[in-house]
């Protein structure tokens, strides 16, 4: 089984409709009121007054969807401090036009073809998404992943995926009926979450207006072997947050995403740890010091040191500084704070975005989306980012130009089946100009029985070979496709190497591993992120699932990546 963040993947693929949306309003306005209670993740001014709200932004900030269907909107409240509150279940909504679109805290349901402003009132301030109703039909449903193979006693959380008539897609894990052709071997509790119980082979089928998907999973007997907690190690400055995931290593080589299932706790108050969240569980700096974060699960248990300091924040950057894009596009921004004791922190999910015009660019605070800025209308805006008082920004500029074609790379490539290759979508525009609709983009397989493929949002163009044979993989955004050719064989992992070896890296310092895996045909794939990484001194160095080793102290340090049992080490020296 793949290792996948299912919190973050239902609310991120509803993020690509945004590509699909007419160019609308989204409007912020500011005023003054009481703060709502503090969310667990949410940054604490570190000294001060009460932090006072000063906007409202809804996400997503334009979105499309068939009459008959649902989606999931959110409102979030951005303070003088930078700190922000979900304010969604709190907020007062309306729609302007409740024959074509109704909402019920936060839940939008399209109900005739046609435009709605949908507003969220709180506290004085009003923030709004515009969405279009179509006509479409359900054509399809996608379930994904396809065949996983789980253990027993790991849950799995399924996503579905409907394609409708006018080439747009979106996830309908919540809206769906899902259904276990066998229970007591895989039970369906919840939308899309499988509970295995036996051993033995289930279809799991998602059915939504008439039109189902389904992808059999198979409950194995293996037994968990490792427990990896990821970061290793983290360093963060007190009223800062990062986020912790679990993953388990069972018996067959497989590997189980078990940061929801799995027992969080910290050894002192230096931390506070969240409920698992949609990037994981969020560890907070309370208070100046050490404490160590421990997961367990399984009669398996890994830690994590956390170490918090009084560093203040001196200064934010935003980046890219400037940022240009066609009208139905989002960008990222990222932010990144450096403190007084010269350290920096990625503080993109932290901090407050507002933007100066929101009718032309809005960027989102929703969780799992912060710092992705959508293109509304043609026009000029700046894009800041606030946190403890600190303030940089971004300029961001949109353009009306046409998408007149998209390229698919690589346009053929080859896997064995149960492997994975990311494809790369790349538009051209009326204005020469050229951008990335890799995750923008809509993404079909013509052949889901030889390989399957992520239609939208994180991970959207990741193509997983399912059987031998040769499959079409498309891509389609506003009216124009480009397309490539991907071949699924039936060689086996004969060893995994892991480059380089040895390996340097600084005290504070990154470097990128990467592992390959060759073939019993002898080809060669990069497992990289296919892998379960591992450090043998978390003490010395961290490595993170993607393969990125991170020098805490100096010494000698071997890193472990695992792929379905084909093991690989590196040896490496953090001076």
């Amino acid at each position: 089984m793949q290792p996948k963040s299912a919190f973050r993947r239902a609310h991120v693929a509803r993020l690509a409709t945004l590509a699909l949306a007419a160019a609308a309003l989204a409007a912020c306005s500011s005023g003054g009121g009481a703060p709502a209670p503090s969310a667990p993740s949410a940054p604490q001014e570190p000294a001060g007054g009460t932090p006072v709200p000063r906007s409202i932004s809804v996400s997503p900030a334009a979105t499309t969807l068939a009459a008959g269907f649902t989606e999931r909107l959110t409102a979030i409240a951005t303070f003088s401090d930078g700190s922000k509150r979900d304010v969604t279940a709190t907020a007062a909504w309306e729609s302007s036009a409740p024959a074509t679109a109704a909402v019920v805290a936060g839940e939008v349901t399209g109900v005739a073809p046609g435009a709605a402003t949908l507003g969220a009132r709180w506290s004085g301030l009003h923030g709004a998404s515009e969405v279009t109703v179509t006509s479409a039909v359900l054509q399809s449903i996608v379930v994904t992943p396809p065949f996983p193979s789980l253990p027993l006693g790991a849950d799995l959380q399924l996503a579905a995926t409907g394609l409708f008539s006018d080439g747009s897609a979106r996830d309908v894990t919540a809206e769906a009926a899902w259904e276990s052709a066998a229970p007591a071997v895989a039970a369906v509790p919840s939308p899309g979450l499988v509970h295995p119980a036996a051993t033995g082979d289930a279809s799991v089928s998602a059915t939504l207006a008439g039109v189902s998907g389904a992808t059999t999973v198979s409950v194995t007997a293996a037994t968990l072997e490792s427990l990896d907690v990821y970061p290793g190690a983290a360093t963060l400055a007190r009223g800062t947050s990062t986020a912790f995931t679990a993953l388990g290593t069972y018996s067959d080589g497989t590997s189980a995403d078990l940061t929801a299932q799995a027992a969080w706790d910290t050894s002192g108050p230096e931390v506070t740890l969240s409920a698992p969240g949609l990037e994981g569980v969020v560890v907070t700096g309370a208070a100046e010091g050490t404490a160590t974060v421990t997961a367990a699960f399984g009669g398996l248990t890994s830690a994590a040191a956390v170490t918090v300091t009084a560093a203040g924040l001196t200064g934010l950057a935003v980046s890219p500084a400037a940022l240009d894009l066609p009208v139905g596009l989002s960008g990222p921004l990222t932010a990144t704070g450096t403190f007084s004791d010269g350290s920096t922190q990625d503080l993109t999910a932290q901090v407050a975005w507002v933007s100066s015009a929101a009718a032309v660019a809005a960027p989102s605070n929703a969780p799992g989306s912060e710092g992705l800025v959508s293109a509304l209308s043609a026009g000029d805006a700046t894009v800041s980012a606030t946190l403890f008082g600190r303030t940089a920004s971004a300029a961001v500029t949109v353009r009306a130009a046409a998408l007149r074609s998209i390229a698919v790379t690589p346009g053929a490539a080859s896997v064995p089946a149960g492997y994975q290759v990311r494809f790369q979508a790349t538009g051209t525009y009326s204005d020469g100009s050229s951008h990335d609709l890799t995750g923008s983009a809509v993404w079909i397989s013509a052949d889901p029985a030889v390989a399957t493929v992520v239609a939208t949002g994180t991970g959207a163009g990741t193509a997983t070979g399912v059987a031998p044979g040769t499959a079409r993989i498309s891509a389609a955004l506003g009216g124009v496709t480009g397309e490539a050719t991907l071949t699924v064989g039936s060689a086996r992992l004969v060893s995994v190497a892991v480059s380089p070896s040895p390996f340097d890296v600084g005290v504070g310092g990154t470097a990128q591993l990467t592992a390959t895996g060759t073939f019993s045909d002898g080809s060669t794939l990069d497992v990289t992120r296919q892998s379960v990484w591992s450090s043998g001194t978390k003490s010395i160095a961290t490595v993170s699932r993607a393969g990125v080793v991170t020098g805490l102290r100096a010494g000698a340090v071997t890193v472990q990546a695992n792929r379905a049992g084909r093991k690989a080490r590196a040896d490496g020296t953090v001076r």
